[in-house]
């Protein structure tokens, strides 16, 4: 299927000043989008949180299991329908232990007074707080420790001593948020509805989550400018800098249709960006391709026309490729949900971006560049 014609002549480059303008203001309302309104809805993979996987034993729907966990002071949760499994969920929360900080304090305060003469100097709780791991100066015996720290409102399952007997450590087992949840279930859906146990619980704590944040960002920031080094030298320096801001405009309009649907950021949200510009960066060589080529065989020295020249050849290549990959990712979107579909959503954005950069923005700015600063340093 063709659909353009041999000899097609649009004149992409004659417009140029106009694309550019209106995609600079594209990517200055996505800066705005990220930064002032409404700003990315980080997921639990980078804000921090507890994610499950529940399957009910009966049919129940996301609005009741939202309201049961609202109940017990879980508002905001999202809740998931994990396809093909019929009543079965994946709950996301914000928070990540049971146990507040204010609660750990006064179980810290609690063993100290209650069993003063063994003497506490070691207390740590698990960022899941699912564990506890104490030392004291003197021996101490488990089932004390486990009735004082009841009595601070801690719901030991287990305490075992830990290492060499002569320094007195012990870990204490507790109920995690997992187990909270499923409790909190029970009470308001019923013991007949929810399982005893979650297919599967994971949690991320603030600080991992603000690290995979920024170990994130560095990961897009340096495949940007290894591709950009990687045109520099494959074709010439003028070229690199108009691959790097179209590479930077598609991962701005990305983005921010993801911000201004309020769809979660994730790592899989990573994933798609850096497949984006792979994406991008291909659909922009083989037009500098075709310009090294055109160069070697035309007489015409004009590096505008020349652009206009090889665009116009590879332009039917180019909605072709679109085209052919934007059906898969149509179908993904369709017929998924969560994060596949959030992925399918920014390959489909990033896709037809990335066609448009290689022709109105790598193009047009190499051709700026190409007048206004090599040539300018030359003479």
């Amino acid at each position: 299927m063709e659909f353009f014609k041999p000899g097609i002549n649009y004149d992409f480059m004659g417009r140029a000043r106009t694309w550019l303008t209106v995609s600079a203001i594209v990517c200055t309302l996505s800066i705005a989008a990220m930064v002032v309104y409404p700003r990315p809805n980080w997921g639990t993979d980078f804000s921090g949180g507890t994610e499950m996987q529940i399957t009910f034993k009966k049919r129940v729907s996301p609005d009741a299991i939202r309201s049961a966990l609202a109940s017990k002071g879980h508002r905001g949760a999202e809740i998931v329908p994990v396809a093909g499994k019929r009543s079965s969920y994946i709950i996301r929360i914000q928070e990540v232990s049971p146990i507040s900080q204010a609660k750990s304090k006064a179980a810290e305060r609690r063993l100290k007074s209650d069993l003063r003469e063994a003497g506490l100097f070691g207390y740590r709780l698990s960022p899941g707080g699912d564990k506890l791991a104490l030392q004291f100066s003197n021996d101490a015996a488990p089932d004390d420790i486990a009735r004082v720290l009841r009595s601070a409102g801690l719901e030991p399952r287990e305490v075992k001593p830990f290492g060499k007997p002569e320094e007195h450590r012990f870990e204490v087992y507790l109920a995690g948020i997992g187990e909270e949840l499923i409790r909190g279930l029970k009470v308001k859906l019923g013991a007949a509805t929810v399982p005893d146990d979650a297919d599967r619980v994971e949690w991320v704590g603030p600080k991992a989550g603000a690290q995979l944040r920024d170990a994130g960002i560095k990961a897009l920031l340096y495949a940007i400018g290894l591709m950009g080094l990687y045109i520099a030298f494959r074709f010439d320096l003028r070229f690199a800098p108009g691959a790097i801001i179209a590479l930077f405009h598609d991962v701005l309009v990305a983005l921010a249709v993801l911000v201004l649907s309020q769809r979660e950021i994730t790592l899989t949200t990573v994933a798609a960006i850096l497949t984006i510009t792979g994406y991008s960066i291909n659909d922009t060589i083989v037009v500098y391709d075709r310009i090294r080529e055109n160069f070697t065989r035309m007489r015409e020295r004009d590096l505008s026309k020349m652009i206009n020249v090889s665009i116009n050849e590879t332009l039917g290549r180019t909605v072709n490729t679109v085209l052919t990959t934007q059906l898969s990712v149509v179908a993904i979107f369709i017929f998924t949900q969560g994060t596949v579909q959030d992925f399918a959503l920014a390959l489909f954005i990033g896709f037809l971006t990335g066609a448009y950069s290689s022709i109105f923005i790598a193009s047009p700015i190499t051709v700026w560049f190409d007048r206004h600063v090599f040539r300018r340093q030359q003479a």
